[in-house]
């Protein structure tokens, strides 16, 4: 039988810490989610709403926190 390849390695390795949370909130959005924050942003960019074409108020915005 052949010798193990590593004779001095003795004890069980320990796991690989966890990963980091995201740092940002959209992380693991669904498709759908995605597709609502983007329609948001780009009514703000556009500045007219995209069904009835009027101006959005410049005071509010969608952000969402």
């Amino acid at each position: 039988m052949a010798p193990p390849r590593h004779p001095g390695h003795r004890r069980p390795g320990l796991p690989h810490p966890a990963a980091a949370r995201p740092k940002s909130p959209h992380a693991g959005l669904t498709l759908y989610q995605v597709l609502d924050v983007l329609q948001g942003l780009l009514k703000g960019w556009n500045g007219t709403c995209t069904t009835c074409n009027r101006p959005l108020p410049r005071n509010q915005s969608r952000r969402r926190t």
